[in-house]
């Protein structure tokens, strides 16, 4: 049986975004940490890179099938509340989740999944355009959505979990007036508190506004945060999309970092079971008044 010409490129144009396109992010990663003197740190706090970097390859190249095969069902995986506001087991608490860059809704189809099966199933999902929207629209259309989400739950406190750009988004919300005395806690999962290097070569004005020390970054910097909202920023060492590592670090008073293994990439964090499982303990623990303890996945 012959293929077309037309199949055989498609073929070719899946297996460069699936295969090739991670491998060259996890190449142009280690040369922005080498050049950064960052290796020898990771080494020391991740383990050999050879093996975890292969295992986070796999993992990218997974968590970009997921991506693809679900991006097109964002208005059916769409997050709004929970249909049982007092749930027998669990957390009655509304989160919501914000997705990364060049996502929808899709982004928290399983993450969501895995959170409602921990307690925590009252979940709002917000989007923005990635492609149409600058930086504080894309703030707006998600304090829009926090703001439903109190509204729709009188009296509790919101939870935010933010992967990627999402996670800047909901740092620009903890400067907000409107919420103050109303978050119960903030995760990031793969923030770039710094920009990335990529974002030199990012499509979209939004995208490019990720580059390390641009206006947008420097204007977030500048606001300050609510105080006593607990701030957990998620992160690997060797990120495949945001680079350098001192990028993800958020070095702000307030928050704090727990370290991730190599095997996990970037976009793999929101189809990673054992951080789902690290989210919803950050914010059991925050809701029962203790301290948060670090614990490898």
């Amino acid at each position: 049986m012959k293929h077309s010409p037309d199949m055989e490129i498609i073929v070719w144009i899946l297996l460069f975004f699936v295969l090739v396109l991670p491998a060259v992010f996890y190449l142009v990663s280690i040369a922005a940490n080498g050049l950064h003197g960052n290796l020898g740190r990771i080494r020391s706090s991740s383990g050999p890179l050879c093996f975890g970097l292969v295992r986070g390859w796999c993992n990218a190249a997974w968590a970009t099938v997921l991506m693809a095969a679900t991006y097109p069902l964002q208005r059916v995986l769409a997050r709004r509340g929970s249909t049982t506001k007092e749930p027998e087991t669990g957390s009655a608490a509304p989160v919501v989740l914000v997705h990364g860059l060049y996502h929808n809704h899709a982004a928290w189809w399983l993450f969501g999944r895995w959170l409602a099966g921990l307690g925590y199933g009252n979940l709002y999902t917000a989007a923005y355009g990635s492609f149409t929207r600058e930086f504080p629209e894309a703030v707006q259309v998600v304090g829009r959505v926090v703001e439903r989400a109190l509204a729709e739950n009188p009296g509790r406190k919101v939870l935010l979990c933010g992967h990627s750009l999402g996670g800047l988004v909901i740092r620009a919300l903890l400067a907000d007036e409107r919420f103050r005395g109303r978050v119960a806690a903030v995760a990031t999962l793969g923030t770039p508190h710094h920009g990335s290097l990529l974002g030199f070569v990012a499509l979209g004005r939004l995208g490019r506004s990720l580059r390390p020390g641009s206006s947008m970054l420097q204007r977030l910097d500048a606001l300050p945060e609510l105080e006593d909202v607990p701030r957990l920023s998620f992160y690997t060492p060797l990120d495949n999309m945001v680079m350098p590592e001192s990028c993800l670090r958020v070095g702000r008073p307030g928050w704090k970092e727990d370290l991730l293994p190599l095997k996990v990439s970037h976009v793999g964090m929101i189809y990673h079971r054992p951080l789902a499982f690290r989210v919803a303990a950050f914010f059991r623990t925050v809701e029962a008044g203790a301290a948060w303890q670090f614990q490898p996945s």
